[in-house]
C-alpha cells in the first residue's frame, strides 16, 4: 500500500485449536503515534469466509495501545472466542496446502474514539498454511524409484535380446520398445511438470506448487548437505558470490512466491503482479545482501524451486549437473562390472558360457552398448540440460560455472544432431535403396545398439519424428529459462508449443502401435491441460481470485490420479516382463515389419557360437544331395528351398545388395554369415548354374537360373531378389 505507515520484516502468527489461541511474532517499523484498531480478514480460495475487528489495546500489550513510532517487536498470544471458532470451516485443518491469506488492515483511532475506516493506514498480507501439504519426500523417492526400474528393465531386455533366446526372429524384443518407450514418456510427463513449476507466473496455487515439487528429482534437484557444501566453495573459489537465503531464512522476511493479491482490492477485481511493485517493501533480486536484510525477498520461478528443494539459488545448476554426472558415472560402473564378472567367470570355468547366452549381444557388442548407454542418458536429461545451462547463461554466478555451462550444452546438442543426422540420414537410405527404413534402422546391430533409443519408440515409418520430439523438448525448455521476469509471455509460448506438438502427436500417431500411441496421446493431453492452467495462474486474462485457486486443486487431482496410473502401468509391465517366460507374446506383432530385417545380425550371433562341426553339417548334407539321380536344376531347387526353410537366401540377397552399394555401415561384412557359405561356393561351382561368386552380381542366366527367379518369386520369402530387372 502506498504511504504504508507500517511495513514488518517478520510476521508470523500461528493458531492453535486445542486452546483457541493465537500465538504472533512481529518485527516491523511503524510511524504510527495513536490507538489502533485492525481489521482480519481470512481468505480462503478466494473467498472472505472470516471477517473480524480487533482494537489493539484488548491484547494488553504496553507496546501495542498506543503504538508509537519507530521498531516494534511483539511476540504474544491472543485467544479467540468460541463463535469465531465455530465460523473456521473444517476443510482449514485437513486440506493440504490450503489456499488461505490472511488480510490485515489498520485504522487509526481519533482522540475521541472514532475510527476512519476510509482511510487505513496499514495493510498487511500474510499466507496461511495448516502444515499439511503434499509435498512429500517419500512420495518423490517411490516415483523415482518405479520410474527407474522401468528404464534399467529396458535396459536389461534390450542387451538380453529376449526374441533372440525365446523366437530365434529378433534382438530387440517387442517388450524392450514398449517398456523403453513408456519409460522416456514418463519420464518426459515428470520432467514437463517439473518444468511448469519453475515458470515464473504470479498466481501459483499453494497445492499446485507443491505437487509439482514432488518430481523436481527429474531436474536433478536433490539436496545432500555436504555437496551444497562443497558447491559453495566451489564457487567462490572460481570467483562467484554464494546466496545465503537459507542459512538466514530465520531471520529474513521470505515469501514463496504461490498466491499473490493486490492489496485494497475487493475478491471480485482481478489479482495483479502490482501488490509487490513497491520497491520500498519488497525485492526480487536475492544478491542484494543489503535488501534483502530490509525489504522482504520474493521467490519466483526457478528460485522458488530451488528454495523449496533446500538448495541455494546460486547451487542450482551444479547440483542439478552434478546430480546427473553422478547418476551417469553409477551406470556405467554397474556396466563394466557385470561385464568383468561375467568374463572372469566364464574364463576361470565357474561357469559355462552358455548360462549367459542371455547377455550373448551384450558380450559382443560392448563397446557399442556403452555408447547406447550414453545417448540413452542424454535423451532422457535433455531437458534437465537445457533448462539448467539457459538459466546458468543469465545468473552471474562465478565464470568456471559459465564456462561448464556452455561445454556442456554445447556437446549434448552436437552428440544429440549428429545422433539424429546419422538416424536420419540410414532411414532415408533404406527407404532409397529397399522402401522400408527399417531395413537398415533395425538390421545393423551396431547401428541399433548405439542410437536406436531415439527410434525405437516410434513406427519404422515415422521414424523421423524424433527431430519434432527434440525439438518440442529443446523449445519449451528455452523459453522457461530465459524468460523468467515475463511470467505472462512464458506461460503463453508453452502452451502454444504444447499445442503443436499435441495436435501432430494425434495426427501421425507415430508411436509403435495404438496402446502406445494412446498412452503418449493421453501423456501430452494431461501436458497440454497443464500448460493451459499455468496460463491462467499468470493472470492473463484476468479472472478472479477463486478461478485460479479452483484450477490449482484440479490440476493436483487430475496429476495425482493420473500419475498413479502410469506408475501402475509402469510397474506392472515390467514385473510380467521379468517373471513371463516370454513376455512378447502379450503384445501384438508391430506392423512396421522390424522383426523381418533382425535376421541380418542373428545369425551373426549364432555364428560365432557355432562350433566348426556345425558349419559342415550343411556341407555333407550337399553332398548327399549331389550323389542322387536328380537333375542340375532340380538340384538347385532343392538347395534354394533348402535356403528359404533356414532364412539363407534372405541373408543372401541382403548381402549381394549390399555389397552392390557399397554401404559404410557394414552391412556388406554380413557376407559369410549365412549358413555354409564355403560350402555354397564349392556346390555351385559343381553345378551347372555355373556362379561366377556366389556374393557377385553377375550370374549365368541360363534356364536354371530362370527357373530359380520364378520359384523366388512364388516362394514366401521373396524379397526384392537380385535376380529382378528391376
Amino acid at each position: 500500500m502506498e504511504n504504508s505507515q507500517f511495513s514488518s520484516t517478520f510476521f508470523d502468527v500461528a493458531y492453535y485449536p486445542k486452546n483457541k489461541s493465537v500465538v504472533f511474532n512481529i518485527e516491523a517499523t511503524t510511524t504510527i503515534s495513536s490507538k489502533v484498531m485492525i481489521k482480519l480478514e481470512v481468505i480462503t480460495y478466494g473467498l472472505i469466509i472470516i471477517t473480524k475487528t480487533i482494537n489493539l489495546c484488548s491484547l494488553d500489550e504496553a507496546s501495542l495501545c498506543p503504538m508509537s513510532a519507530g521498531r516494534i517487536d511483539i511476540s504474544s498470544t491472543y485467544s479467540i472466542t468460541s463463535s469465531l471458532v465455530d465460523d473456521i470451516p473444517g476443510v482449514a485443518y485437513t486440506v493440504p496446502d490450503i489456499d488461505a491469506m490472511v488480510k490485515v488492515q489498520a485504522y487509526a483511532i481519533s482522540d475521541s474514539g472514532i475510527v476512519d475506516y476510509d482511510t487505513p493506514v496499514a495493510c498487511v498480507f500474510a499466507p496461511l498454511t495448516n502444515g499439511k501439504t503434499v509435498k512429500q519426500i517419500y512420495a518423490s523417492w517411490i516415483i523415482a524409484a518405479i520410474s527407474g526400474v522401468g528404464i534399467v528393465t529396458s535396459a536389461v531386455f534390450s542387451i538380453r535380446g529376449t526374441s533372440a533366446i525365446n523366437t530365434g526372429n529378433s534382438v530387440m524384443s517387442t517388450t524392450a520398445a514398449h517398456i523403453a518407450s513408456n519409460s522416456i514418456s514418463l519420464f518426459t510427463y515428470f520432467q514437463n511438470l517439473s518444468v511448469l513449476a519453475m515458470m515464473a507466473v504470479i498466481n501459483l496455487p499453494p497445492i499446485a506448487a507443491s505437487w509439482c515439487q514432488n518430481f523436481q528429482w527429474s531436474m536433478g534437484m536433490i539436496s545432500v548437505p555436504f555437496m551444497q557444501d562443497w558447491i559453495s566453495w566451489y564457487i567462490q573459489s572460481t570467483g562467484g558470490i554464494v546466496t545465503n537465503i537459507l542459512k538466514n531464512k530465520s531471520v529474513l522476511s521470505i515469501y514463496v512466491q504461490k498466491k499473490l493479491k493486490k492489496r485494497s482490492v475487493s475478491l471480485s477485481d482481478s489479482i495483479s503482479e502490482s501488490i509487490f511493485s513497491d520497491t520500498s517493501l519488497y525485492t526480487l533480486d536475492e544478491r542484494n545482501v543489503t535488501a534483502v536484510a530490509s525489504k522482504t525477498l520474493i521467490l519466483r520461478g526457478m528460485n522458488r524451486v530451488g528454495y523449496e528443494a533446500n538448495i541455494e539459488i546460486t547451487n542450482v545448476f551444479v547440483t542439478s549437473i552434478v546430480f546427473l554426472l553422478f547418476v551417469l558415472f553409477v551406470f556405467l560402473v554397474v556396466l563394466t562390472l557385470f561385464k568383468s564378472i561375467m568374463e572372469l567367470m566364464i574364463r576361470g570355468k565357474a561357469l559355462r558360457a552358455e548360462k549367459f547366452n542371455k547377455f550373448l549381444e551384450f558380450r559382443l557388442q560392448w563397446g557399442t552398448i556403452i555408447k547406447g548407454t550414453l545417448f540413452r542418458m542424454i535423451v532422457i536429461a535433455f531437458p534437465q540440460i537445457v533448462v539448467m545451462c539457459i538459466w546458468e547463461f543469465t545468473q552471474d554466478n562465478s565464470a568456471a560455472v559459465l564456462v561448464d555451462a556452455v561445454i556442456i550444452f554445447v556437446l549434448t546438442l552436437a552428440l544429440l544432431a549428429y545422433a539424429t543426422y546419422r538416424t536420419f540420414r540410414t532411414g532415408k537410405q533404406g527407404i532409397k535403396f529397399y522402401k522400408n527404413p527399417a531395413y537398415f534402422l533395425f538390421g545393423d546391430l551396431k547401428f541399433l545398439n548405439k542410437y536406436g533409443f531415439l527410434y525405437i519408440q516410434f513406427k519404422a515409418s515415422c521414424y523421423w519424428w524424433l527431430i519434432p520430439f527434440l525439438c518440442y523438448i529443446f523449445l519449451k525448455c528455452v523459453f522457461v529459462a530465459s524468460l523468467q521476469t515475463y511470467g505472462k509471455e512464458q506461460s503463453l509460448v508453452v502452451w502454444i508449443i504444447e499445442t503443436f506438438y499435441f495436435v501432430g502427436l494425434c495426427y501421425y500417431k507415430p508411436y509403435l502401435d495404438k496402446r502406445t500411441n494412446i498412452f503418449n496421446i493421453s501423456i501430452h493431453l494431461v501436458n497440454w491441460i497443464n500448460s493451459l492452467f499455468f496460463v491462467f495462474f499468470s493472470t492473463v486474462f484476468g479472472q478472479p481470485a477463486v478461478v485460479s485457486s479452483v484450477m490449482g486443486v484440479v490440476l493436483f487431482v487430475m496429476n495425482a490420479v493420473f500419475a498413479l496410473y502410469l506408475l501402475i502401468f509402469i510397474f506392472v509391465t515390467c514385473f510380467l516382463a521379468m517373471f513371463r517366460k516370454n513376455p512378447d507374446v502379450r503384445y501384438k506383432a508391430l506392423k512396421d515389419d522390424r522383426n523381418a530385417f533382425f535376421h541380418l545380425h542373428n545369425n551373426k550371433i549364432e555364428g560365432q557360437e557355432r562350433s566348426a562341426e556345425d558349419y559342415h553339417e550343411l556341407s555333407d548334407l550337399g553332398k548327399q544331395v549331389m550323389m542322387t539321380n536328380e537333375t542340375d536344376q532340380q538340384k538347385m531347387m532343392r538347395h534354394v528351398s533348402m535356403f528359404q526353410d533356414n532364412d539363407g537366401y534372405d541373408n543372401s540377397v541382403s548381402n549381394i545388395e549390399e555389397e552392390e552399394i557399397e554401404l559404410h555401415n557394414g552391412l556388406g561384412n554380413n557376407k559369410n554369415q549365412y549358413k555354409a557359405g564355403n560350402d555354397y561356393e564349392q556346390y555351385s561351382s559343381d553345378s551347372a548354374m555355373q556362379l561366377e561368386n556366389p556374393f557377385g552380381n553377375k550370374f549365368a542366366k541360363d534356364s536354371s537360373t530362370e527357373s530359380i527367379k520364378d520359384t523366388y518369386k512364388n516362394g514366401n520369402s521373396y524379397k526384392q531378389n537380385p535376380f529382378s530387372d528391376n
